[in-house]
């Protein structure tokens, strides 16, 4: 995936000209970034495209009561990072291999930004499981819809710690999870709002999300393509549709983390 995130390999002499006028032979989009490379492959240094100049960013760093201070841990994090913490781009596009940390960072950065911010809210999150068109219905409901949708939201237990501090949060009116087949008419204004599992949204979802934000709200959207599970998605991807429409526009910002960071057995997956 190169469109969000552009890496580009320079000989000894072209890096010697960058660093005299930062100026790039390439054609670039506004907020793509680029990792520039020797010609040996070693990372050497990170910058954004305003659509005027390159811009060089400084690490960020993710703190929270549920995580100590959260670093990158390669060069795309970091553009993950920064993408993550820049409130003037509302529109934002994670993608990446299982265990890249996509939803790990996104939520303990939505953390983040509630307990040191005072700009948003709450958290929504909403993940793709049923009801609207091309999704699964939900069926009986004996329990209440909020067990029923408590497998879909388990990535926030997970990152706090258990299902106690979720429930918590909950009673706080600081984390709400949304069945994706109840947000017409919604409007969700001073929220971070997640949409996990985003390769199971097709155009049409991501429209009807798009749709949904309103003051002083982001929308994150984070997936993997190749964990899609039915074909309607394959044909008529969201994550796809996001950047053919949105590539360049001032309000969307795209990484792809490309590398497994969860674990060296979670490393193992990459070799099936």
């Amino acid at each position: 995936m190169q469109v969000g995130i552009k890496e580009i390999k320079l000989t000894d002499e072209k890096m010697a000209q960058f660093y005299s006028d930062y100026q790039l032979d390439e054609s670039l989009f506004i907020n793509q970034y680029v990792i520039i490379k020797d010609m040996k492959d070693n990372y050497i240094d990170r910058y954004k495209w305003d659509g005027k100049k390159l811009n060089k960013f400084n690490n960020k760093i993710i703190h929270n009561k549920y995580i100590d201070k959260l670093k990158p841990r390669n060069f795309r994090q970091q553009c993950c990072f920064d993408l993550l913490s820049n409130d003037s781009i509302p529109v934002k596009l994670i993608t990446g291999v299982q265990g890249s940390g996509k939803t790990f960072l996104t939520l303990h950065y939505a953390l983040d930004k509630l307990e040191n911010g005072k700009i948003y809210d709450k958290i929504v999150y909403i993940r793709n499981n049923i009801d609207v068109k091309d999704t699964k219905e939900l069926g009986a409901l004996p329990n209440g819809l909020r067990d029923k949708l408590l497998p879909y939201i388990m990535p926030i237990a997970d990152c706090i710690g258990d299902v106690l501090g979720l429930q918590l949060l909950e009673n706080q009116g600081k984390v709400e999870y949304v069945h994706l087949g109840h947000v017409r008419g919604r409007s969700f204004s001073n929220s971070i709002v997640i949409v996990s599992e985003s390769q199971s949204l097709t155009k049409e979802h991501v429209a009807l999300l798009l749709g949904r934000i309103g003051e002083n709200s982001i929308i994150v959207f984070e997936g993997d393509l190749t964990q899609i599970d039915k074909n309607v998605f394959k044909e008529n991807s969201g994550i796809l549709a996001l950047e053919e429409v949105l590539c360049g526009n001032e309000l969307f910002g795209w990484v792809h983390l490309d590398k497994t960071e969860r674990s060296k057995v979670a490393n193992l997956s990459s070799l099936f």
